[in-house]
């Protein structure tokens, strides 16, 4: 049962040897959780409404009560969900100093809730144990959600490493102080990188950007709209998408992938300014050669020893039986092939693939691999 379905009508406090139950009143609980959102929401300037964040502290608050109110039984029950929510909050830039702050914000809004969520019948040495618990179980979730930031931190830094030492730049630092829009909110960025020249010196020197040691690279605010630049550009750019400043080193790695695929032929797009977005299928074909690679040798070895002509002819209706999925003879009409020879060739496919071919994942994989494949096979695809 998902902890946010769990019941939440009563709870058992055990104090001076006896345990109180009492019930909860689910409108002031609720209330509760609002509070609270709105105490993390001011503390870390994210959206009230933000769904991650509501959703998370419902979850947390259920786990306090599905424990008996028992602080490390909750705080074990939590560990997933607060786990979740630091990844999250990881992405949006969020620091270890920040957990302190927001923790700080949301004590007070429960301790002073607490004689509100129960009935009158919870009083003396039961509310204070209450208290004492919400307090205790509110310092092991921030210790856990501390504990699990700095680990995301330290894995992007790795993930950082690693494409910086691919690229062949400098290991730079990612951004200590993420830049603020106009309301003064943190805001995101997008990525700008030259396929061929570098940037015009105008453009890194322009103060709303932010320069990066490559004379390639440029991050843009979200309040400045790509297109814009699109004047001052010399020389075709790819543009990505907006994101977090936690994720600038995959939004990074994912666009030198598309500026390769640019300038080695692979990709072809005569526009100055290029999406990234609008590259996800060259990306997942042929932004990987490794990738592509091992799914060629894992799922196409079948085709050895086959003749090439016979090869390509099963391999382009295997591609195009996996893309479209549409009825045999529709398939055989839309290929200008006789019925007979489409059902004579995918007899011969599943003889050779099995029970591969109803494996949703594998006929993805299939897929990609085919489309890196067949062209170096003279095949168009």
């Amino acid at each position: 049962m998902p902890v946010s379905t769990l019941p939440v009508s009563f709870l058992s406090i055990e104090a001076s040897g006896s345990t109180s139950t009492v019930r909860l009143r689910p409108d002031r609980l609720a209330l509760l959780c609002q509070r609270m959102v709105r105490a993390v929401s001011t503390s870390l300037g994210t959206p009230p409404d933000d769904p991650h964040v509501r959703s998370a502290i419902a979850d947390v608050v259920q786990c306090f009560i599905a424990a008996g109110g028992r602080a490390e039984d909750a705080a074990h029950d939590a560990e997933r969900v607060v786990r979740a929510l630091a990844v999250e909050l990881s992405h949006a830039g969020l620091l270890t100093v920040d957990v302190h702050r927001l923790f700080r914000a949301v004590h007070p809004v429960v301790v002073s809730a607490l004689g509100q969520v129960v009935d009158d019948t919870l009083r003396g040495d039961a509310m204070l144990a209450l208290r004492r618990a919400a307090q205790r179980y509110l310092h092991l979730v921030c210790t856990t959600m501390t504990v699990e930031l700095r680990r995301e931190s330290a894995r992007r830094a790795h993930r950082h490493a690693h494409w910086r030492a691919e690229v062949g730049g400098t290991d730079e630092p990612l951004p200590h102080v993420a830049h603020l829009d106009h309301s003064g909110r943190v805001g995101r960025i997008r990525v700008l990188v030259a396929v061929r020249d570098e940037l015009p010196v105008q453009l890194r020197a322009d103060p709303r950007f932010v320069a990066r040691s490559s004379a390639y690279e440029l991050l843009v605010p979200e309040d400045v709209a790509p297109e814009t630049l699109e004047p001052a550009l010399t020389g075709q750019v790819v543009v990505g998408p907006l994101t977090p400043w936690a994720d600038l080193g995959d939004s990074l790695q994912l666009v030198w992938r598309a500026t390769r695929l640019l300038s080695d032929g692979l990709a072809a797009d005569d526009r100055l300014l290029v999406p990234c977005t609008e590259m996800l299928g060259h990306l997942l074909v042929a932004g990987n050669p490794l990738l592509t690679g091992l799914l060629v040798s894992k799922h196409l070895a079948v085709f050895d020893g086959v003749r090439a002509l016979r090869r390509n002819d099963l391999a382009l209706t295997l591609l195009r039986w996996l893309e479209t999925a549409v009825p045999t003879n529709q398939l055989a009409r839309d290929m200008g092939l006789p019925p007979q020879t489409l059902h004579s060739r995918l007899a011969k496919l599943r003889e050779m693939f099995g029970a591969k071919l109803e494996d949703p994942p594998t006929r993805l994989e299939l897929i990609v691999a085919l489309r890196s494949v067949l062209p170096t096979w003279d095949v168009a695809v």
